[in-house]
């Protein structure tokens, strides 16, 4: 008699428990709160966290055939190059600086 009251209290805890979540998911949160966010139920209480999967927009990606279409349909444009070859270098700029230091002797009339 005593293992059947304890079975029907069991039985009678979990019917509780099932309506309590039942309860909870039919009113669990309003559109507004569950709109973008992660809704759930977690010791007889409803609990909303926001998604943590931000999304950036990455740049358009380009293929080498395309860009050198790209490229060379706009004229005006400047061409695609590294940046390399456009730095100057320091030795040739030194050098064409050391030159233009020489001073020329005049001779004086």
């Amino acid at each position: 008699m005593a293992l059947e009251m304890s079975i029907s209290t069991l039985y009678t805890m979990m019917k509780q428990e099932m309506d309590k979540q039942a309860a909870l998911i039919t009113g669990r949160a309003s559109p507004r709160e569950r709109k973008g966010n992660n809704v759930y139920i977690k010791n007889n209480k409803v609990v909303t966290k926001p998604k943590g999967n931000e999304k950036r927009k990455r740049e358009t990606s380009i293929s080498p055939a395309t860009q050198n279409q790209h490229v060379l349909g706009d004229n005006n444009k400047n061409i695609l190059a590294p940046a390399k070859l456009h730095r100057t270098d320091p030795f040739a700029y030194m050098r064409s600086r050391s030159h233009s230091l020489t001073e020329t002797t005049t001779p004086k009339a």
